[in-house]
């Protein structure tokens, strides 16, 4: 049993065959789309005003091996496809500056972005569907403007710092 959007048919229900609420998503049956899921799991600092990619350490998923332990800050794009991409960063607590999240695509093209005043939790997400290509590379990087270095994940470890990304359908 699933949600009924009327006309886009049944999407989360036992397949998306049943309907093409997402373009020609049919023949993803349900458990079997595409995804992957690195994220921070050691602390990793953030100099104030600058800058810096996340430098992945650990995997949750990956279908299709797109994460490389050996180039840590990127996820390749292995099928051509549209995709829900998704980040977050879960920084230190801090009362002073600004957090950034930005999400690129081959290190040129900003496809997610999200800047946030200072809150106590120090979290920031950002999320965007978008087309990639096969041998495209997905990287987060972080900002801050405490004044001084911060580090992600957050320092108790609650929140993970990720970037994802789950293949809704082929194009």
């Amino acid at each position: 049993m699933g949600l009924d959007f009327g006309g886009m048919g049944n999407i989360f229900g036992n397949s998306l065959n049943q309907g093409d609420g997402f373009g020609n998503a049919r023949g993803y049956e349900q458990g079997n789309l595409r995804k992957s899921s690195i994220w921070r799991s050691a602390l990793q600092t953030i100099a104030t005003s600058t800058t810096v990619d996340v430098i992945f350490d650990s995997v949750e998923y990956d279908d299709l091996s797109s994460w490389d332990s050996g180039d840590p800050t990127k996820i390749k794009i292995k099928e051509t496809g549209i995709y829900l991409v998704m980040a977050r960063a879960s920084f230190s607590n801090n009362s002073t500056g600004e957090r950034q999240l930005i999400v690129e695509n081959n290190n040129s093209q900003v496809i997610a972005k999200n800047m946030v005043p200072t809150s106590s939790n120090g979290i920031v997400e950002t999320s965007k569907m978008i087309q990639l290509t096969e041998n495209d590379e997905l990287t987060m990087s972080v900002r801050q403007t405490s004044g001084g270095d911060l580090t992600v994940p957050d320092s108790a470890g609650e929140l993970k710092t990720y970037l994802q990304f789950i293949k809704i359908s082929n194009i």
